[in-house]
């Protein structure tokens, strides 16, 4: 079983490389990124054809009834069959849905003429191959690099993500404004789906393949490893908080500016700036900063939200103030997803990290939506300057309890490692 981080790998830090020696030094992992990175970039076409289909068939009941099928999806496979990233061979299984999820995208231009509502178990099976796949790829991560390399490999694919997000939306958005009826969209969704289940293929020694009992009972099994308990109870709060400023962003761009798309794409913009910053930081933290840097990133998270709150009620001209704040919640965000990922990672065993993982995707995906739902209340009842005023209260009550958690923590760990010596 691996060492604690905060126990037994402090003193790794000085071999620690950086992003790109590492891509270059693992090829095994660098195929990996690239799939998610091809994956990553399909996945808002389809997101955005899928809705406006929605839209444009039943209103405000299609949009959400499309969230609904593929969130509900993610959310109810990642529970029922929450150990498959273990019992299962993680390349085979990968490679499986993947080519799944293309052959349900390659029928899908023939079923929507039919009838638009084929869209909606089509969104059911991309979102329950989502949460399998997602996990199996993360897990896979300590068997493709160094121990000491983790955190630097979590950082590579978080910041592969982001950019394969924004360049799939705004190829989305280019897309449809020139042809906004085209669904040959979902074929190239399809062929970025082959693309990486082609790259995984190239890929031995993903891990999986372990006799386990059963399938289900992930979150069970996850919340029962006592180490990894109060991250994942972390990594529910901290969604929800940030789910909850999601919808307040674009009301505030109307605040600012008379554009408020323009202004919504700037702040957009600035966020994902912020996490590129963040991921290539969060690269380099060890494995005994990483729960301190957690606790720090909610801070500096409260202070970004205090700051879009402050600024909005001041009315200041220009944007530069909000981008920049903007943008220090992106980087908050980024040093959160990676120290907290990593910390599961190394609180979990060859035997249990694919369902941990899994586990910590479900618990992430359904606070963030029980979050939006709460800012979305919030922004109705007081509006956006005061939903992200109370985001700003709760990540900085977060912050510091955290830290009070792991300043109580010190002595038991200090402790531990003398008994242990």
């Amino acid at each position: 079983m691996r060492v604690p981080g905060e126990l037994g790998q402090a003193g790794t830090a000085d071999q620690r490389v950086g992003a790109h020696r590492l891509l270059l030094q693992t090829p095994r992992f660098s195929r990996l990124t690239a799939a998610i990175l091809v994956s990553s970039v399909g996945d808002p076409m389809t997101l955005t054809l899928t809705l406006v289909i929605a839209w444009r068939s039943l209103g405000a009941i299609g949009i959400g009834l499309a969230y609904v099928c593929r969130v509900g999806a993610t959310l109810a496979v990642g529970g029922l069959l929450g150990r498959a990233a273990d019992r299962w061979d993680r390349r085979r299984l990968v490679v499986s849905l993947e080519a799944l999820r293309c052959l349900a995208l390659l029928l899908l231009p023939f079923a929507v003429p039919l009838s638009t509502l084929t869209i909606f178990p089509c969104l059911v099976v991309l979102g329950a191959a989502e949460a399998i796949v997602q996990s199996a790829r993360q897990a896979a991560v300590p068997e493709l690099v160094k121990d000491n390399q983790i955190e630097t490999a979590n950082s590579v694919l978080l910041l592969a993500f982001s950019t394969a997000q924004a360049l799939g939306f705004g190829l989305a958005g280019a897309l449809l404004a020139r042809w906004p009826q085209a669904l040959w969209l979902f074929w190239l969704d399809a062929a970025t789906f082959a693309l990486s289940g082609l790259l995984v293929a190239t890929i031995p020694g993903l891990g999986g393949g372990i006799n386990l009992a059963g399938l289900g009972s992930g979150l069970r099994v996850a919340l029962a490893v006592r180490p990894a308990r109060a991250l994942l109870i972390v990594a529910a709060t901290a969604s929800v908080l940030i789910g909850s400023a999601t919808p307040a962003l674009l009301p505030l761009a109307y605040e600012f500016a008379g554009n408020g798309p323009s202004t919504y794409a700037l702040l957009q913009i600035a966020l994902v700036a912020g996490i590129v910053v963040g991921s290539l930081s969060a690269g380099r933290l060890s494995p005994a900063r990483l729960r301190p840097a957690m606790a720090v990133s909610f801070l500096f998270f409260a202070i970004g939200c205090l700051g879009l709150a402050g600024l909005g009620s001041l009315r200041l001209p220009g944007l530069v103030p909000a981008l920049l704040a903007v943008g220090v919640t992106g980087v908050a965000n980024a040093v959160y997803a990676v120290a907290n990922a990593s910390s599961v990672m190394r609180a979990a065993d060859p035997l249990n990290r694919g369902t941990l993982l899994t586990a910590r995707f479900v618990i992430a995906q359904a606070a963030l939506l029980v979050g939006v739902a709460v800012g979305a209340v919030a922004v109705t009842l007081a509006g956006p300057r005061w939903t992200f005023a109370a985001t700003a209260a709760g990540m900085g009550l977060l912050g510091i309890t955290y830290l009070r958690v792991l300043r109580r923590s010190l002595p038991e760990a200090a402790e531990l490692t003398a008994a242990s010596g």
